[in-house]
Order: C-alpha cells, then sequence, then structure tokens
C-alpha cells in the first residue's frame, strides 16, 4: 500500500488530458470522477503546446493554463499524478516533443545528447517552478510525478545518464514528492534496470494484469504496486473499421484482479478520453480520442463508469478504508 500522512491509501486514479477539453468542462469531468469514487486524476503536459517557439513557454493561454487546472483538481480534492515528459506518447504530435527539434539533423531524442538535454532543463525548469508550490506537501494536490514515459531498459551508459539528469533537475528544483517511472511489454527485471534509487516502477496492462502485476512484485519487492495506465478501451486510427471497444464484464473481471487479487492501486488510462484539437494528433490517429472510456468523449457515462463506481465502493468497504463523501452523478 501506498502512504499518506501515515496512512495507508489505494490510488483510484483516472487520465484526463487538461488539454484535450476546454477548461469551461474541466469541473464537469473532475465532479464526475469524483462521484465514481476516483482519487487521483492523472495527467500529462504536451510540451510542444507549452513552447511552440524556443523560450516563449505558453503555461496561460485557455486550457493550457497549468496552474488553473491544478487548482480545480484541489478544489474538487483530487490528488494529482503529474506526467511532464519530456516524451509522453499520449497519441500525441511527435510524442509531445516541440517540431523545432528537427531542426537540428544530429536530434537525438530520450538520450544525453547536449543540445536535447539542454531544452530538456529549460522545460523542467519552467514547469517545476510552476507546480512547486502545488505539492501536496505544501497544501497542493501533486502526490506524485512521472519523469519520461514507457523507456523500458537501460541498455547504455547514455540511457542512465539521461535518467540522472532527469532525476538531478527534478531534485534540484525542490521537488519533494513521490517519483515514479512506467513500463509495458517488458520483463520487469529489464525494466528495472534504469530505476533509480527513490524511483518506484509501475506498470502499463490491460490483459493478464494478475500476472504482469506478481511479475512487478517479484522485481520489486516491500513497495507499493500501481497500474499507471490500465487500459479500458484504445484510440482510433482514420482507415480502420469501426470504433475500438472492451466489454464491461471483460473490464470488471480485470479491475477486481488487480485491486482484490494483487492489491495494486490503479489508474484507468482513459477515464476520460477528449478531443485533439487542430493537427497534435499523434500518426494517423483520428480526432476523437473517446478512448470508450468510462465517461465518453461528451461526458456521458458508460457501462463502465458505473462498473468503476461499483467496485470501488466494494474494496473501500471490504479493506474498512473511509468512504469518500462523494457528489451524485
Amino acid at each position: 500500500d501506498f502512504t499518506l500522512n501515515g496512512k495507508k491509501i489505494t490510488l483510484f486514479s483516472g487520465s484526463l488530458h487538461y488539454f484535450r477539453l476546454p477548461k469551461g468542462y474541466w469541473k464537469d469531468r473532475l465532479l464526475k470522477f469524483r462521484a465514481a469514487g476516483l482519487n487521483t486524476v492523472q495527467t500529462y503536459s504536451p510540451w510542444n503546446l507549452h513552447e511552440p517557439i524556443p523560450g516563449q513557454f505558453d503555461f496561460e493561454t485557455g486550457f493550457l493554463n497549468l496552474v488553473d487546472f491544478l487548482k480545480a483538481c484541489k478544489e474538487a480534492d483530487m490528488f494529482v499524478v503529474y506526467r511532464p515528459g519530456p516524451y509522453i506518447c499520449a497519441e500525441w504530435e511527435l510524442g509531445g516533443y516541440p517540431a523545432w527539434f528537427l531542426r537540428d539533423p544530429n536530434i537525438r531524442f530520450r538520450s544525453n545528447y547536449k543540445p536535447y538535454l539542454e531544452a530538456v532543463g529549460k522545460y523542467y525548469t519552467k514547469v517545476l517552478s510552476l507546480i512547486n508550490d502545488y505539492q501536496f506537501q505544501k497544501g497542493g494536490p501533486i502526490i506524485a510525478l512521472q519523469f519520461e514515459n514507457e523507456f523500458g531498459g537501460i541498455h547504455s551508459n547514455d540511457d542512465k545518464e539521461y535518467f540522472e539528469f532527469m532525476k538531478n533537475t527534478i531534485d534540484s528544483h525542490g521537488f519533494k514528492e513521490l517519483l515514479i517511472n512506467c513500463d509495458y511489454g517488458s520483463n520487469p527485471v529489464e525494466a528495472m534496470k534504469h530505476i533509480l534509487p527513490g524511483v518506484l516502477e509501475t506498470e502499463n496492462v490491460n490483459g493478464d494484469s494478475l500476472k504482469h502485476l506478481t511479475e512487478l512484485r517479484a522485481a520489486q519487492p516491500n513497495k507499493p504496486l500501481h497500474v499507471t495506465e490500465w487500459w479500458p478501451g484504445w484510440f482510433d486510427k482514420w482507415g480502420e473499421k469501426g470504433h475500438h471497444t472492451m466489454d464491461a464484464n471483460y473490464f470488471e473481471k480485470e479491475i477486481t484482479d488487480v485491486l482484490f487479487k494483487a492489491n495494486s492501486s490503479v489508474n484507468f488510462y482513459m477515464f476520460f478520453g477528449g478531443t485533439n484539437f487542430g493537427f497534435m494528433n499523434g500518426d494517423r490517429v483520428v480526432t476523437s480520442y473517446d478512448y470508450d472510456a468510462p465517461l465518453s468523449e461528451t461526458g456521458n457515462y458508460t457501462a463502465k463508469y458505473w462498473k468503476t463506481k461499483e467496485l470501488v465502493e466494494k474494496f473501500t468497504k471490504e479493506r474498512g478504508l473511509p468512504q469518500l463523501l462523494v457528489p451524485k452523478p
């Protein structure tokens, strides 16, 4: 189990990307998260929207106002797990990297290439200055930060130096909350090779959840289990037939394994998907990022929303956890 203020806590979390939803709808979605029994919101930051021109940051315009989003989470009584990248994947244009990087014919992303690290350092300095006062220890909602994303195992000294650079940058700016990494599709033992002291490894899955979490427990004993991304659906691409969906009964079975058998915290990626505005969708991903999430792209309830609410209520009762005071859907 995780502990917060000396008390055990299970994270019931859902992903919501503030940049995929008009600002006027943030409160509605956050209250619906809370009404499902969730206590945590997970979000990325898209570097390419926040620094479209080198050195010119925008964290204030419309749905790019990160601080206002953190305030909204606080008002909704939700914790935040923050994922600033620099690489985010997220089915997003260039994985979140600004296009101006491509002017450098020698650019090597996710490495210790000096011009890349210099840009990451400036971006992280800006982000960390914005979120510093919103750490949990300072009365804010942020309880954890994930740097990088789905990197896999360390395969060279280059990789190790890259991770050490990011962690040292975070530490030097006074961030005191939990640091995490997440991986999927790799042997946990291999993934653990890049985990630095003081950083928690987490899992990304949506099938054979108990098997994957058991392997992670063996590779990382005596630490909390957390699924950073449990996929309740999937994204759609142009040219495909139909919409990717997941059966609600399969969803219930797998999440039952995660909570009751593995005793793991979980984040639903996505709990609300939203929309890819402009041309920011990655690869051939369509404009809609509905994801067959428990809350639809328009914010409507689905069968998986009610399954989530039932499972969270059952888990908290069986484990003797405090019942959440939540608004009615």
